[in-house]
């Protein structure tokens, strides 16, 4: 087998055409990082393997048509049949040499992520994952080329057949969709043929045990079909041919029935078994957490879970298929799962069992087969869109996925018996009726993720003061009052807390720092929180946010790291911005314990008049740091009558209590700015605020944006230089030049 790899490896190499393989390919690919990941700034490598397999698809078929039938015409062959070395080793040595030859692109574009990462941060994983599932589409087609040529003689005519039975794979997925986007048994033989969309879910960040073991399958079923060809001409016209020809037939069936059994087997691991799937995207979009999976193991409740779509048109849609695989790991991880597709077109009214409207085609209604009880989740509030691209009249692209979020929360609901109702207090010029806040759409989701409600409440009218009690009110919410509470508001608040109440606050003071509180802030020195006024600035360079291009950034939007309880584990810093002073008020206060979830560092100040305020550092009349950014306190209180909201227990009551330092820190914007680390703080502590009947969970959305790499000009020309013009030219020469060489000899 050495020798017949060797000689493969050299014929290839003589003739010009392994040269013009190698210096094509990689042309194709480098053409594509140039134009996508260097000029553009994208850190991931889909362009130039994407582009690169359609390359393939073209290429593979000139470099493979020769390898066999050449040997036929030139009756060469019948020196290989008749030698002593097995025919499957003849055969695997021919497609190892072609291999060579293709591992030789392949290194080069596993080059693009080492000088992507110069510019910037590179998922090497992602990166190489998607080279991964290159070699593997690229063997496999090598394979189908080595076949094609074992059946016939003329060179021309194995290119051909082979470039439209690859650009057939290459395009099946399309032809399919164009056939039935839902899906039938015609398509479903079709697919077998989609070389394509196993690449397709790899280069997504998806290893599966399905899709390599299709392509194995793929590699092991044409060299063995090869054998098999080859076979034939190795016995004469004789009585023993008819036996061979059957035994052929019969031992081809036989593979094929077991590569087909092999295949269904890979599907139904790949769908039952979560280890059969390798995430390796950055936010593990394929996966679910082990918060998700820890909550159903413990489901003992049957779940249906409707999709209003077909499996197929999920399957084909790229942002409906993250919801689809994120279906089959609910399914895997607990029995009580059942998962139904309710095609819109087949099935037009079903819908009208649990809800009203029409939902969105890909909507999923999840029902508690046991109490009847369903709740709807629109196929659009699983994505968060980009609204900057609908303001200026382009296509909005979703910005992060939240179907784990949206589905945790959707079970949490329908297994309840209970809503819980989070109560907003209103009528003291608070940020966010001001709309100065901007939306705050990742809070309210995650509360109702937590089956609560959120209902204003105005604390001077008798109905609020009726309203503000621990059986009615799961968690008191106080949004950046820019105005002082009255005393008997004040009061009406601390009594809540005393009977065991939960309060979540944002503080204000970019445009009230200088507005006199002192009834509201004796809400927090109560419970040992002393609030300093003016607006924190961190003079620590590591620990606040560079300033940007839209002008937010510097030492008024601090950073800092989380640090215990709430905070613990969170997915990054705490961004806080506009921030007033909070610090310990009697450090010697045992009977309430003072938890700093989000420090300063030592460096900040507190700027008492920012507005005159010439630098960030130390002036007349600023206060030294550090502060506290993000605080919880938790006070054992008197024991009363058990309530049934909340973590309240009879002879075990306590009073607790989330202060943000800025309210701004909840607004979708900066939340965003932090990687959603501000909202599971306070999801965190939603947590335990609210004692459901069943197990919530909260799951924080998982961002699809890509950020971008900064590439200078030189480097974009650089690369062109080296890998679109002087590394393929220099290939395409140094075939010629052997070619001619052995021409003349």
């Amino acid at each position: 087998m050495k020798a017949i790899y060797k000689r493969e490896l050299k014929s290839y190499f003589s003739s010009v055409i392994g040269c013009i393989f190698v210096a094509a390919s990689i042309l194709i690919s480098a053409i594509f990082f140039v134009l996508y990941n260097m000029m553009q700034g994208y850190p991931n490598m889909e362009p130039p393997v994407f582009y690169g397999a359609m390359g393939l698809a073209l290429f593979v078929p000139i470099l493979t048509m020769k390898v066999m039938a050449d040997e036929r015409r030139q009756k060469t062959d019948q020196l290989i049949l008749t030698s002593p070395v097995s025919l499957f080793k003849v055969v695997l040595g021919k497609y190892l040499a072609l291999l060579t030859i293709f591992a030789i692109p392949v290194l080069v574009m596993c080059t693009y992520p080492l000088i992507l990462s110069i510019f910037g941060t590179v998922s090497f994983k992602l990166a190489y994952t998607t080279i991964l599932g290159f070699v593997l589409y690229g063997a496999a087609l090598i394979a189908i080329g080595v076949f094609i040529s074992s059946i016939t003689e003329m060179q021309i005519i194995a290119a051909i057949i082979g470039v439209v039975v690859m650009f057939l794979g290459f395009f099946m997925s399309t032809i399919t969709n164009l056939i039935s986007q839902g899906g039938n048994v015609i398509t479903d033989i079709l697919s077998v043929f989609d070389t394509m969309s196993p690449l397709n879910n790899i280069m997504a960040g998806q290893i599966t045990l399905s899709n390599i073991v299709y392509y194995v399958s793929i590699i092991v079923l044409f060299l063995f079909l090869t054998c098999q060809s080859v076979q034939k001409r190795r016995w004469s016209v004789s009585k023993n041919t008819i036996g061979t020809g059957v035994f052929s037939v019969v031992t081809i069936a036989v593979v094929l029935v077991l590569v087909v059994f092999v295949n269904l087997l890979a599907n139904v691991v790949t769908k039952n078994v979560p280890a059969a799937t390798v995430d390796t995207t950055q936010e593990k979009i394929y996966s679910i957490s082990d918060k998700t999976e820890k909550m159903l193991s413990k489901l003992d409740k049957d779940i249906d879970i409707y999709v209003m779509s077909s499996k197929g048109a999920m399957q084909k849609d790229v942002y409906k298929d993250y919801i689809y695989k994120t279906l089959q790991r609910y399914e895997a991880a607990s029995s009580h799962i059942n998962v139904e597709f309710k095609d819109t077109k087949q099935n037009p009214n079903f819908y009208k069992q649990y809800t009203e409207q029409s939902p969105t085609e890909g909507s999923l209604i999840i029902v508690n087969k046991k109490n009847k009880k369903s709740k709807v989740i629109d196929y659009q509030d699983m994505f968060v869109m980009d609204q900057q691209a609908a303001m200026y009249g382009q296509q909005s692209q979703p910005t992060a996925f939240d179907a784990e979020g949206q589905i945790d929360g959707a079970l949490t609901y329908v297994q309840s018996d209970e809503l819980y109702t989070i109560y907003q207090v209103e009528g003291h010029k608070e940020t966010a009726d001001a709309q100065a806040l901007g939306t705050i759409e990742n809070m309210t989701d995650i509360i109702k993720k937590h089956n609560g409600q959120i209902k204003t409440i105005n604390l001077n009218t008798k109905k609020g003061q009726e309203e503000l009690t621990t059986d009615k009110c799961a968690v008191l919410l106080i949004m950046g009052p820019q105005k002082d509470y009255t005393k008997s508001e004040a009061s009406l608040v601390k009594k809540y807390l005393e009977e065991g109440g939960k309060v979540i606050a944002g503080l204000e003071a970019a445009n009230s720092y200088a507005e006199d509180k002192p009834n509201f802030y004796s809400i927090f020195e109560a419970y040992n929180i002393k609030v300093q006024k003016g607006l924190v600035a961190e003079n620590d360079e590591n620990c606040y946010m560079p300033m940007q291009m839209d002008g937010s950034g510097g030492p008024l939007f601090a950073m800092a790291e989380g640090k215990e309880g709430f905070a613990d584990g969170i997915s990054g810093p705490v961004l806080s911005v506009y921030s007033i002073g909070l610090t310990k008020k009697d450090k010697k206060n045992e009977d309430i314990v003072y938890s700093s979830l989000a420090p300063s560092s030592n460096k900040a100040v507190l700027k008492t008049d920012p507005n005159h305020a010439k630098k960030s550092t130390k002036e007349k009349g600023d206060v030294s740091g550090p502060f506290d950014f993000v605080v919880s306190v938790e006070k054992n209180v008197a024991a009363t009558e058990a309530s049934s909201i909340g973590t309240d227990k009879a002879n075990n009551k306590q009073a607790e209590m989330l202060v943000f330092s800025s309210v701004y820190s909840l607004s979708d914007s900066i939340d965003a700015m932090a990687s959603n680390a501000n909202t599971e703080v306070l999801s965190n502590a939603l947590d335990k605020y609210i004692d459901t009947d069943v197990e919530t969970v909260t799951v924080a959305k998982k961002s699809l944006q890509v950020q971008p790499l900064t590439v200078s000009n030189m480097a974009v020309r650089i690369c062109m230089i080296v890998f679109v013009i002087a590394l393929p030219i220099l290939l395409l020469g140094f075939g010629i030049i052997t070619w001619a060489v052995r021409r003349k000899k």
